[in-house]
């Protein structure tokens, strides 16, 4: 059966009152909405294929399929879709979609009350036009349906994006030392990032230059910081809670040296 994402907006908007979408007015927003359920994908196919993160990959060819406009106000029906390529884990692809959408769900009601959850989530709400006074959003599958409203929106402040902790597989392409900046550059399925390092850490993605590894980066703007590195399949001790959160807020110097060893 097909999984259903339907949204309808209320307010004062160019072409609402005639009931109809202007791209001009919603183009932008609609496709953050898109990247946004693309990243829930992703991330949940890290999270079920951490040894190597090759599905993650594939969340780019998870889609929503304009169905139709709806009618009474400004709104869409979309149809929640994805192709997986050939081989792949059909039970995983198949329940994808509807897990994704109703993720972003959860996601899209948390950031319209002010709790900070899915930054890609705020962007799509961020870019709604002004004039908006109700959105309502229903996803369907399989006779199950979810339904979510509100009214004015009290969407986080602060940063824009808060530090984020991953670990993902990568291949080494590139590092810098001194007398120059100290860093290190990593290739994986879905990006290339340059990450601030220790030399210790240099001098470690230089030894796995040959080899897959796992690095752990914090981000948090535009800033990348690389905490550990690691062949891939090496067995490695946990962070701790405390580690994490010193990671993510505090000072990380001495601990990255650590790390490092």
């Amino acid at each position: 059966m097909e999984k259903r994402l339907e949204i309808l907006w209320d307010g004062r908007v160019p072409g609402m009152a005639e009931h109809r979408l202007s791209l001009t007015a919603f183009g932008q927003a609609l496709l953050n909405l898109l990247i946004a359920y693309r990243r829930i994908a992703s991330n949940m196919l890290v999270e079920a294929d951490s040894a190597t993160g090759r599905l993650a990959k594939a969340a780019k060819l998870i889609d929503l399929e304009l169905v139709e406009i709806k009618e009474g106000s400004a709104g869409i029906a979309a149809a929640c879709v994805l192709h997986p390529p050939p081989g792949a884990n059909m039970e995983l692809f198949n329940t994808l979609p509807g897990r994704a959408a109703d993720a972003l769900l959860t996601d899209i009601e948390a950031e319209a009350r002010g709790e900070f959850r899915n930054v890609a989530v705020r962007n799509y709400l961020r870019a709604l036009p002004e004039g908006i006074t109700g959105q309502k959003y229903t996803f369907s599958e399989n006779g199950h349906r979810r339904e979510i409203a509100f009214g004015s929106m009290n969407l986080p402040e602060g940063p824009t994006e808060m530090p984020v902790l991953q670990e993902r597989t990568y291949a080494v392409v590139g590092v810098g030392f001194d007398p120059g900046e100290s860093f290190v550059r990593l290739k994986g399925a879905e990006e290339t990032v340059t990450c601030e390092a220790t030399p210790q850490q240099v001098a470690k993605a230089l030894d796995l230059r040959f080899a897959s590894v796992r690095a752990m980066i914090v981000r948090h703007g535009g800033r990348k910081r690389l905490v550990r590195i690691r062949r891939a399949g090496e067995d490695l001790w946990p962070l701790t809670p405390n580690q994490e959160e010193n990671l993510l807020f505090g000072k990380w110097n001495q601990l990255l040296e650590k790390l490092a060893k």
